[in-house]
Formats: structure tokens, sequence, C-alpha cells
């Protein structure tokens, strides 16, 4: 960043003791270019990365003792002011104690009491200083550490081998140590509580030893017996939480299958089922959620009266041992027991439980850090060749001696390529082509052979690996710009006109995995980026199945054989019409490959024909804006929320808190009654039996309590989520096409762990907080009603503080929660497209761009925490002058006052001190964390599709579909216009027409997943409007252009519903040629997928046996075979014409000898149904838009599907071969 410096960095220590130097954030907040220079990744890194490879070379490594050795000096020297803090507080305690003995004796020795009161002032300003600064220091220190780790990662990540990254649920498990473990480290420096909580306990021990003798370690141990308990409930929480974050991460699985899968769910009626089974995962999250909140609150409500525990014990031991006790001895000893009580049953079992967590965290940090890293298995040789030897490849790494026949694998290939040779490999679906072209980029695990490979190499996904940037950045990917070079690939990758519709051109933004354009412009836009890329050998892996008959020959003609043809080229396609003399023509079997001796056996294979499509780029997005959350969070929204849960227990918790209170600060009034009273008197065992009697009322209230609020908090939590997620499904479609499914599942996962961990634990303890304070100031106005004239300037003065900061604090807490997201997209896009980041040597790049993202979000940690800690110090700061003028205008007007008032006042001090610091900032953690309540609850007032309708027994028989003056408009374009036609029951139609004409607009307005501006569609005599929808969706049978697989069994992907036997769903894989591969999984029918457990087209022979289940009298194929070659294409036609003769069946496509075989053929032009009729009828009129159609794929095509046409019409119902 140059000579930039920060503005830490600038100030003195003057400055930074007083936190002088944040008033910029709270005044001004101002962005910073960089954060204070002890940020600086480098060096941290490098140590870190160092520690951890010798930690690597042991038995057994620990990333948690390299993690240890790096950081635990910065980590520990940042915690010593604790240590003063400490030793404060006990002098406060042994002071505040003589004073009120002074005050009650009414000495007359006034400076005596003025030592006292002076001892007391310094020992709390002390304490501020020492204890604000620790708490910075030591959040610095851990966001430092934070940064190193989560590069670390990162640089592994990047290493990972693809068998790693294929696996089942290792994005999840990435992401998870991106976002949550790394993210814990924030509190990595409250570890050293570990170490302070002995000393504590040291130094109370002997200061109790002074003021009370050996009783004082009776009260002592009390304290330190919760120490251990508390630790032991810390430990059951976190194996709860293990247990419940099972659950959790099961369902953000399946609410992300949801979202990333909604267009099928809509299709298949089938979006309310699954968000039961979420619901019924998300009851028993809540239900593990509800024994941790019980265990919670338990635990709040004892820490609340734990000093009072332990000065029980202490004064009945003392009392009977020695007789009387003294207002010194008692007060001394209850301050000794907060302060111990804060360190030992507060602080420690605190860094306990963050110590399970962080060994935890670490242990999957390990374990992810010795994963297996890609070797590079590729023999150099000069550039331009590829030569492949006898090989054998797997995807999973074999092992020795043992063959797997039902893991898939190539068997034994050989392939020569020289520089300059253009090679075509073709094959089935499944077959191995992919394999192919992974075992030449190295990433396949050779068993034999071997693989050579010379130059650069350019890589063309057949699902393109897109990044969050404009255009251009995805085409150049950070080299050098040519202009000349870039217009040339834009235009030999038929890209240019797309760009040029564009506003923005190139500039345009291109959204999460190129949601913001179509399959055929993602594939041109690796093409391009290829072909910038200037490389030796290019790996083409069937990029023309993505576009139309016209943009394929151009790319051929302009790209393939044009700009490369000097290059090494090795193409997959199923478009063999371009294939001619010269080219290779390698066939891929089961594993094996061989090569066509002179294109033989070509004439056999079918080509595609495709409509002549001029595509037109997708309407122009831009990123989506984060949202930002609502600052100032209304009392409403806090009533809202509360009336969602246990809204009936709203009396008893009014009554609870006024009571919890009123018993809690009768303890400390109690006391000095007590030792008000004379020898023989405090002999008496009824002030001890008093004093226990209030204890037990302030833990049983409190506990009754506590809990009735977290749980409430808990069941608003519960049921906002099964709200939202039901209203959520029911949302239209445009709301998925509007948002990435990141931002959405983000409202599903981060506002539902704040509302179910944060918002139930903070909330009560900062209304337990809140009371305690109250109290705590009621008592010392009551004693001194003078001091009520500083409670009105004290409060406008804590206003103001918190008023002022409270919006940079959220401000900045945004930033620092938005920052995380290109934190994530980095890793999601690594994980996403790691073979071309490997291909393109992209990982340097992409590592710099991932250090400017941690970097900046270092900023935002950084400028967060500075705005709190300026809040805190402020804030305390008021406190302590509150302290201040309390102390000495009781110690100067006592003879006016109530001794034992004042004495109780003044016994709560230190209390106050530390209670009302904490209700501010639990008070600010609140408001933050309930601006995700906000966002769930307007999230309830979603607008939702219209699922009712009278029409409750409707069936369709006949299958008869007819449209009448359909208009459908989006936005300013007009999607389908006045839209007029008939389908006849038991009709085969095919619809045909350019993309954007509206082929899919009329798919999309039968099934209702689009509003009708105007119009009526009518199935069987039936307005569709008038259905329910979920009971028009479930009557109709969809093959979806974009197959999707739900992370579920073989079984629950067919047949989520459980309609159908096991018989059933074998003979719907069997009829769609799937069976055989779902025989080699493990499991079979209850075998786990995923996204990665087919090929795109076998998916599509997926979603082809959930139609053969379903029989419905409609079936709707729209672009279904695109990514099928031509056998498995003729498949599915035979598979559809067997068992859906008698039903309608529309089918959108490109490949024009798909819709041939349709005894109707529709043209759709602009909205409209131009052209209606047989295939036959269309081809006779030369002027006819199918027959240009037609014309236009070639005289050879032409010929073809004439005859195909005849055949039809005669009955015949078969492709006729060229």
């Amino acid at each position: 960043m140059g000579d930039y410096k920060h503005y830490y960095d600038q100030a003195g220590w003057l400055s930074k003791s007083t936190f002088f130097w944040a008033r910029k954030y709270i005044f001004e907040c101002p962005k910073d270019k960089a954060p204070p220079s002890k940020f600086n990744i480098e060096p941290n890194l490098s140590k870190l990365r160092n520690h951890w490879e010798e930690e690597k070379a042991k038995p057994n490594p620990s990333f948690f003792k390299s993690l240890f050795r790096t950081f635990w000096w910065s980590i520990i020297s940042s915690q010593l002011g604790f240590v003063i803090d400490i030793f404060s507080q006990i002098t406060f305690g042994i002071l505040i104690g003589l004073l009120i003995e002074f005050i009650q004796s009414e000495n007359d020795d006034k400076y005596l009491g003025l030592t006292y009161a002076s001892g007391t002032i310094i020992c709390i300003i002390i304490s501020l200083f020492a204890r604000q600064l620790s708490f910075f220091n030591g959040q610095i220190s851990s966001g430092i550490a934070k940064q190193a780790v989560l590069n670390l990662i990162y640089d592994k990540t990047l290493r990972l081998s693809h068998e790693v990254i294929n696996s089942g649920g290792s994005t999840g498990k990435i992401m998870n140590l991106a976002s949550g473990d790394v993210d814990s480290l924030d509190m990595l420096s409250m570890l050293n509580f570990i170490w302070l909580a002995p000393i504590a306990a040291i130094g109370v021990s002997i200061a109790l030893f002074m003021v009370i003798g050996p009783v004082g370690l009776v009260g002592l141990g009390v304290v330190m017996c919760f120490s251990p308990l508390q630790t032991l409930v810390n430990f059951m929480n976190y194996k709860i939480k293990s247990l419940s974050s099972s659950h959790g991460d099961l369902r953000l699985k399946r609410t992300n299958d949801v979202v990333e899968g909604i267009r099928v769910l809509k299709m298949y009626s089938w979006e309310s089922t699954y968000a039961d089974k979420i619901n019924m995962t998300r009851g028993d999250e809540v239900g593990m959620n509800r024994w941790r909140t019980a265990i919670r609150s338990c635990n709040m409500s004892f820490c609340l009266v734990t000093e009072g525990i332990a000065s029980l014990a202490t004064f009945a031991t003392y009392v009977a041992i020695y007789g009387e006790v003294s207002s010194s001895t008692i007060f001394s000893t209850l301050s000794l027991m907060v302060t111990a009580q804060f360190y030992l049953t507060l602080i420690l079992p605190f860094a306990s439980e963050l110590i399970f967590s962080y060994l935890a965290s670490c242990e999957r940090i390990t374990t992810f850090l010795l994963e297996e890293e890609h070797k590079k298995i590729v023999q150099e040789t000069f550039p331009g060749m590829v030569k492949l030897e006898n090989v054998t490849a797997y995807w999973k790494h074999p092992r020795p001696g043992v063959i797997d026949l039902n893991e898939f694998h190539l068997n034994n290939v050989n392939l020569e390529l020289q520089p300059g040779d253009f090679a075509s490999i073709i094959g089935k679906v499944g077959s191995g082509k992919s394999s192919l072209l992974m075992t030449i980029l190295g990433e396949m695990h050779i068993k034999h052979g071997h693989v050579q490979r010379g130059g650069k190499v350019a890589y063309v996904e057949q699902e393109p690996w897109i990044v969050s940037g404009t255009l251009r950045e995805n085409i150049i990917l950070n080299q050098d710009f040519n202009e000349d070079k870039y217009r040339q690939a834009l235009e030999n990758s038929a890209l240019k006109d797309d760009v040029d519709r564009l506003s923005s051109g190139d500039m345009t933004i291109i959204g999460e995995k190129g949601s913001n354009i179509s399959g055929g412009q993602k594939a041109r836009l690796a093409l391009a980026r290829a072909l910038y890329s200037d490389a030796d050998i290019y790996l083409l892996d069937d990029p023309l199945s993505a576009v139309d008959t016209k943009v394929a020959k151009h790319i051929f003609d302009n790209a393939l054989l044009g700009c490369l043809a000097n290059k090494t080229r090795i193409l997959v396609t199923h478009q063999v019409q371009f294939l001619r003399s010269g080219i290779k023509v390698f066939k891929v079997d089961n594993g094996s490959v061989y090569m066509l001796q002179n294109n033989e056996g070509l004439s056999e294979i079918q080509s595609p024909v495709c409509v002549d499509n001029d595509l037109v780029a997708e309407k122009e997005e831009k990123l989506e804006e984060l949202e930002t959350e609502n600052i100032h969070i209304n009392f409403s929204v806090y009533w809202r929320y509360f009336l969602k849960g246990w809204w009936w227990t709203l009396p008893l918790i009014i009554f609870l808190y006024p009571a919890v209170m009123l018993a809690y600060i009768s303890i400390p009034y109690w006391l000095v009654h007590w030792s008000s009273q004379s020898y023989d008197m405090q002999q008496d065992s009824y002030y001890i039996e008093i004093l226990a009697l209030i204890i037990l009322c302030v833990i049983l209230l409190a506990l009754l309590r506590n809990n009735i609020m977290s749980q409430t908090l808990l069941s608003s939590s519960k049921n906002l989520h099964n709200e939202v997620l039901s209203r959520m499904v029911k949302r239209p479609l445009t709301y998925f096409d509007k948002h990435s499914p990141g931002r959405i599942i983000g409202k599903l996962s981060n506002d539902v762990s704040k509302t179910d961990d944060m918002i139930p634990w903070m909330f009560t303890d900062f209304m337990q907080c809140l009371f305690i304070t109250l109290g705590s100031v009621l008592i010392m106005v009551i004693g001194n009603p003078w001091i009520g004239l500083i409670i009105f300037p004290m409060a406008l003065t804590l206003k103001f503080i918190f008023s002022r900061s409270i919006d940079p604090c959220h401000h900045y807490y945004n930033q620092m929660n938005s920052s995380k997201t290109p934190i994530l997209n980095h890793f999601s896009e690594a994980l996403y497209g790691i073979f071309s980041i490997r291909c393109y040597d992209l990982a340097d790049t992409l590592t710099m761009s991932f250090r400017r993202s941690t970097l900046t979000a270092s900023v935002n940690f950084f400028n967060y925490h500075s705005c709190m800690r300026w809040m805190h110090f402020n804030s305390d700061s008021v406190c302590a002058v509150f302290i201040i003028i309390n102390v000495f205008a009781s110690l100067i007007m006592i003879d006016f006052l109530d001794r034992k008032l004042v004495s109780t006042g003044l016994s709560l001090i230190l209390v106050l001190a530390m209670d009302l610091v904490w209700t501010m900032f639990q008070f600010s953690q609140v408001q933050t964390y309930m601006a995700s309540a906000e966002r769930m609850l307007q999230l309830t007032k979603a607008y939702t599709e219209n699922y009712s309708g009278p029409c409750t027994g409707f069936e369709i028989r006949r299958g008869e579909i007819r449209y009448e003056k359909v208009l459908v408009n989006y936005g300013e374009s007009i999607a389908l216009n006045n839209m007029t036609f008939t389908i006849r029951g038991g009709d085969k139609v095919g619809i045909v027409g350019r993309t954007g004409a509206g082929k899919s607009s009329i798919i999309q307005a039968l099934f209702r997943m689009i509003e009708l501006d105007s119009g009526r569609i009518y199935i069987d005599g039936v307005d569709i409007s008038t259905v329910p929808l979920s009971v028009l969706r479930k009557s109709l049978a969809v093959i979806p252009q974009t197959p999707f697989i739900f992370t579920a069994s073989v079984r629950y992907n067919l047949d989520p519903y459980g309609y159908y036997t096991d018989e059933e769903i074998w003979a719907s894989l069997q009829t769609a040629h799937l069976h055989t591969k779902i025989l080699t999984l493990e499991g079979k029918l209850d075998a786990v997928l995923n996204g990665k457990s087919f090929s795109a087209g076998e998916k599509q022979l997926l979603c082809l046996a959930r139609a053969l289940l379903k029989r419905s009298q409609i079936l709707v194929m729209d672009e279904a075979t695109a990514n099928v070659d031509y056998e498995t294409d003729l498949h599915i036609q035979n598979a559809i014409k067997t068992h859906f003769s008698l039903c309608t069946v529309i089918t959108i496509a490109h490949r024009l000898d798909t819709v041939i075989r349709s005894n109707v053929v529709m043209v759709i032009d602009a909205g409209c149904c131009v052209e209606i009729g047989s295939p036959g009828h269309l081809l006779k009129d030369n002027k006819s838009k199918f027959f240009t159609m037609v014309e236009n794929s070639g005289e050879q095509a032409l010929m073809a599907l004439q005859k195909a046409a005849i055949a039809q019409e005669i009955g015949m119902g078969k492709i006729v071969n060229s």
C-alpha cells in the first residue's frame, strides 16, 4: 500500500491507552486502505507454515501445537494487563471493606476515610485501563492468528487432489473450516484465562487469609468447586453442540439442495415435501439446542449467586468459630468473592470450553492439512505433443494389488498426437471421454503406463468455470491485456455479438457461476478464455453441444480450423458431422480407447441436427448489492419476534425479572443489617437462615426466569425458521433467479445460527445484567438521594456514547461480515474450478487475490473492534466517574444518610463496575444479532405463489392443452404475445424457435411458474388458474433442461413420497438405461448421490426415470437430450414412444432430428406461434420457417429429415439414416 500509514500506527502511547485515536472511526468512518502494520500476512504465515512443516514430520502431528508455537508470545503478552487487573480488584476489595467499616463505625478521622476512598478510586482507574487494553490487544492478536490460518488453509485447498475435492461433502467441510472453525479463532486470546485464573485464585486466597483468616478458604473452596462444575457443564454443552451441528449440517445440506434444485422441485411439486423433511431435521436440531439452552440458563442462574453462596459458607463458619464478624470483613470478603467468581466460575470455564472447541477445530484443520495433494504425473516433452503409453487410470487412488472391477477406469490407453494434430473423442454417455481429458491434464491416478505432454495447455470444461467478475476478467484471467488478441478471441468464439448487445459491454458483471448468462454463452466464454491464452494444447470437452448448428459451425471453422490450425486440439463431441479427413477420431467405450482408421464407422453414428438459433445475451445483471443490516432495531422487532415463541409466558417473565432483582439486592442489605448487630445478636442462626433463604429464592427464581426466557426465544427461532422456509419454497421463481443460492442459504444458515445460539443466550444474559445494574443503581440512589442528581446526566452521557458509537459499530460489523463473502467465494471458486486453475497456472494469481481479500477483512475486523473498544472504554470511564462521585459524596454526606443503605450501595460498586459495561456490550451484541431476526421476520411477509384453487378434484384424462391469448411480460420484453393454439390429447408436439423466442416460457406458463398478464390456459377444458398449484404440477411430468440430483439416496431422488415399490423403481431405471450404473454403486438404490455422481447425460437419464415412474398423461421435455450422444437420445425417444404412446408429449429441442419424430411441430417466434402442423406438411412448403431452419442445417440433413418426416406420417416412426 505504498507509504500509507494506519491511524493506529500514527498514534502515541497516550492516544493508544485512551483509545483517543479510534474517535476517527466513530465520527468519520474512514475507509482504510490497509490494516495496521502488525497485520502483515507474509511473516506470520511463513512462521506458521514452517512450524506446521516441522510438526507434519512427527508421527502424530497437531496443528494446535504449530499454532501455539507461532503465536504464543503475542497472545500471552497481549493479556498481561489482566494480571494488573486482578491485583487491582483484590486491593479494591480490601479497601472497600475498610471504607464501609469506616462509614458504619462513625469514625471522625476524615483523612482515613479519604485515604480508603482514594485507594478504591485508584484501583478502579487502573483496572479500567488494564482491562480495556488487554481485551483490545487480545482481540487484535487473535485476528492476526486467524488471518494466517485462513491463508494456510486456502494455500492447501489449491494443492488438493481431485479425489479429495470430488469426495462427497468435501466442499461443505472446507467451507465450514473457513467460516466456522477459523472464525472462532477471534477469541483465541481468551485461552490466557487458563493461566490467569490460577493467578486470581492465589491472589484472592492470600487476600482472604489477610482479611478473614483461614476461614476465607472455605468460601474460596466453594467458588473453586463451581469451577470444575462449570467446566463439566461447558464440556457437556460442547458435546451437545457437536451433536446439534450434525443435525444443522444435514439441514443446511438439504436446504442447499432445495435452493439449487428449486425449479425441479416446483415442477415435480416436491417443494413442500422437502421443506417438511428439512423441518423434521430442524426439530431434531432444536431439540438438542434446548438442552444446550437449559444448561446455559442454569449456568447463568448459579453464576448470579456464586459469591452469595460462598459468602454464606464463609460467614457461617466464621461466626461459628469466632462469634462476631465485622463490616470490613464481610464486604472485603464479598468483593473478593466477586473477583474469584468472575475469574474462576465465568472466565475459566469459558476458556475451558474454548479449549475443547479449539482442540476439535484444530483436529479438523490437522486432518484437512494432511489430505492428499495433487501430484505431478505428466512427463514433460516438446511443446504440443501428447502421448499416452499403456495407461491405466483411476479416479480413486488404486490400492496396491487390489483391482476393483466395479470402479470405472481407463484401461490400457495408447494415444499419440504430434504438434498441430486435431483429434476428436467420441463415445456414449459415461464411456470415459472426460476421464481421458483428465488423464491428459494429469488429474487421474495412473496405475500403469506413462503420460507425456509438452507446452502450455488450455482447457474448456463441459460445465465451464466462471468466476465472479466482469466478462473481460473471466476471459483474460489476469494476463496482460492485448486488444487485438482479445477481439480475435471474441470473434472466433462467436461471443462478439453478445458482448455488443450488453449495455456495459465486456465490463458486464458475471454473477455467481455465471448465473446471469446462458449455457451457450458460458461455453463460448470458456472457449474465448482458451483462445486468449495462446496455448500449445487445447482440450475441449464438448463445447459444441451447448450451441446451435450455426454457432457450432462458426466456432469449428474460425477457431478449431482457423486460429488454432497449428495447435494440438483434442475435441470431445457428439457432433460427428464436423469430423472430416485429417482429423484423428478416437472412440471411447467403457474405458477403452481405440482409433477409428480412416474415420470408419462414423457413417453409422448419427449426428444431431440443430435449430439455427441466434443466441441472444441474457438480460444483463449487476452484482447483488450486499444487504445492509438495519442499525436501529425497533421495539416492534423484539415484540414480533417474542410473539413467534411462547408468548403466553410474558406475564410470568414480567413478574420474575423485578422479583429476582429485589431478591438479589437483598443479599448485601441483609449482610449490612447483620453486621450492624451486637455480638450476641450475630450469634443467632436466624440471620444465617434468612441469608440462606434469600439465596435459595434467588436461585429458584433465576432458574425459572432464565429458562423460560431462553426457551421462549429458542421457540421463536424454531417457528420463525419453519415459517420462513415454508414461504421460501413457495416463492416465485423470479426470486430465485434474482438472488444467488449463497445469498439465500446465508439467511437460513447465518441468521438461524444467530437466532439459535446467540439471541437466547445473549438476550437472557443482557436482561439479567440490566436488572442487576438497575438494582445496584437503585439501592445507591436510595442510600444517597443526592446521587440521583447525576443519574440523569450520566444516563445522557451513556446514551450519547452508545448512540454515537452504535452506528459505526454496526457499519463496520456489516463490513466485517460482508468481507467474509469474497473469502468464501474464493474457496467456492477454487473448489469448483480447480482443474482450470491448475491448467492455466492461476494458483499464484488467485493466492494474491485471496491475500488482498483477507487484508480487506482484517481492516474491517480491526475497525469494528476499535469502535467497540472506544464505546466500552468511554462507557467504563463514565461508570468510573459515577463511582468516584458516589464514593466521595457518600463519605462527605454520611452524617445525613442512612449508613446501612449507603454501605449496601458501596458494596455493589464492583458489581456495578462490571455489570454496567457488560450490559452495554451485551445490548450492542443483541442489537446486532436481532438484525438477523428482523431479516427473517421480513421474509415471513414475502410474496408467494397462489397454491389455492377451487378445482381440487382436477385429473387429466385426455391431455388436451389450449392456450387462449396468453400474454406474459418479462419487464419491458414480451415473452408470450397473445399466444393461441390447441394441442389435442395424445399429440406428440415438437416446439422449435430461436433462443428467446418464448419456447421455455410456454412450459413455464403451463406449470404456472410465471404469472400470466392476460389470457387463459386450459387442460381438458379446465382453466388451470382454478386448479390448486400442487395438484396441477403433480398431474404433469417433466424432463427439465437442467437436470438436478439431490444429495440423497437413489430411491429418494426418484420417489421422495415413497409411493412406488423397488420393482417399479428398478423397471424405470432399466427403461432409462441406467440400471447398470446403479448396480455398480455401493448400496444400489440406497446409495447416496451428489452432483458429481453422474455425468450430464446420466443426470438426464435419471430425470427420464422420474418421468417414467410418474406415468402422467402429459409429459414435457425441455431440451432433455442436449447433453447426450445420438444413441442415448434414441434410447430416450424410444422409451418415450413406448411408455407414453397414448399421452400428450411436448418436446422442446434444438436438435431437429428429435423434433421431427413428433406428429405436430410448432414454430415459435417473438412470443407467437407462427407455424403449426405436421413436420411433413411444413417441410413441403419451402417458404415456411421450419423449412428454412432445416435447410440451414445443410442439404444432407434436409434430405434425411424429409425422409424422417415422411416415415413419421406413414406411421413408421423411425429415423432414416442418411
